[in-house]
């Protein structure tokens, strides 16, 4: 009996920590199918279809292991595009038709994109979630949803293209990190305040 118990214990344990992992994995698959989508684009560009069916091959491969680990359906939805984009510029990448395979190169950027715009956005409801916490003089909570919003924003940053957008994206970050240095302070009021400035910015670069 002790050992089932510890065995379903164990099970359970490990299913809870299964979570963080996938979010993190996902997150690099896709920032890894977006940096050798750019690569393929570049390539593409200057008319190496070699060198552009390498870096789409890679690109696909990522976005192929990212896209199980998604639970969001407009996610999947781009990352399904990028998927198809991705085949169609390696098909004509073979044939040395370096010009239509940036096409779809293009094409699959523009969905992949997406998938950090949606970062934005994650960023902002744990932002929201951390103000709430924080005019209740939750510190410890507020810290939790500060750390998440963080780690979106930070996810989204480089690959943001608008200059306005990367301005208030680096200016919530900078404002999530000071709300995270005095809620581990358990400074709630103070941290709520530069919650309030993050997601000020986080609005702006969303728009």
């Amino acid at each position: 009996m002790k050992l089932i118990k510890s065995t379903l214990a164990i099970g359970v344990l490990a299913l809870l920590f299964s979570f963080p992992l996938i979010a993190a994995n996902a997150s690099k698959d896709t920032s890894e199918a977006m940096k050798h989508a750019k690569e393929a684009q570049t390539h593409g560009k200057a008319g190496h279809a070699k060198e552009l069916l390498t870096h789409a091959e890679e690109s696909l491969k990522h976005a192929k292991k990212a896209l199980p680990e998604l639970s969001d359906a407009t996610q999947r939805v781009h990352v399904t595009e990028s998927i198809r984009h991705l085949d169609q510029a390696i098909a004509h990448a073979k044939e040395n038709h370096a010009e239509e395979a940036t096409k779809h190169v293009d094409e699959a950027i523009t969905h992949l994109r997406e998938l950090f715009n949606a970062h934005i956005v994650e960023a902002i409801e744990h932002a929201k979630e951390a103000q709430t916490h924080g005019k209740a003089g939750h510190a410890k909570e507020l810290l939790t949803h500060a750390e998440e919003s963080l780690k979106h924003a930070k996810i989204a940053l480089p690959e943001l293209s608008d200059g306005s957008q990367r301005v208030h994206t680096t200016e919530s970050i900078r404002h999530l990190e000071q709300a995270i240095a005095h809620a581990k302070e358990n400074h709630a009021e103070e941290a709520t305040k530069h919650v309030d400035e993050a997601i000020d910015h986080l609005k702006k670069s969303a728009s």
